[in-house]
């Protein structure tokens, strides 16, 4: 979402930091599968919320390799399970990656200081975040010892890379 929004209004801001970001998917046939996931998901969501979550919360893509801080966790979870089901799986939908235009031609254009950050244990971000650096003309990527959750296994580290980001561009 940020992306789409910068790339129409980056008189906005006058920097950008991504976390575990995506440009979308460029292929065509990969974001109607991705959609087809989304959908079901989304169905499964307002279906059995809690039993979502409890599947949500294994996925591999959420392993660090820090030990996560329990409270900041068991806070996480409490945000978590609060939400709006019908809300969720309304936004999976209208802002999932299978249903966001994807902007890979659009990136070079966007020239705003920008910081990418990727969990060290996200291979897939890692992936996806050193390959965006590359085409955002004035991008830096971090890559931070955590999983895909940045904010939540390692923020000292995350709000020492935002505030060098910040201090210094």
């Amino acid at each position: 979402l940020s992306l789409q929004l910068i790339s129409n209004h980056s008189d906005l801001c006058v920097g950008l930091i991504l976390e575990s970001a995506n440009a979308g998917i460029a292929d065509p046939q990969q974001r109607k599968e991705r959609k087809k996931i989304d959908t079901i998901r989304a169905q499964k969501i307002k279906h059995n919320f809690s039993q979502f979550l409890a599947h949500w919360k294994k996925l591999d893509l959420f392993k660090s390799p820090n030990q996560s801080n329990k409270t900041l966790l068991q806070q996480y979870h409490k945000i978590q399970a609060e939400q709006s089901p019908p809300a969720l799986a309304a936004s999976l939908k209208g802002f999932g990656t299978g249903s966001m235009s994807p902007l890979h031609d659009n990136l070079k254009n966007i020239i705003l200081p920008t910081l990418l950050i990727a969990g060290s244990a996200d291979k897939k971000y890692q992936h996806i975040n050193q390959y965006l650096s590359k085409q955002l003309p004035n991008a830096t990527f971090e890559s931070i010892k955590a999983g895909h959750r940045v904010h939540l296994d390692n923020p000292d580290t995350l709000i020492k890379k935002l505030d060098d980001f910040i201090v210094h561009d």
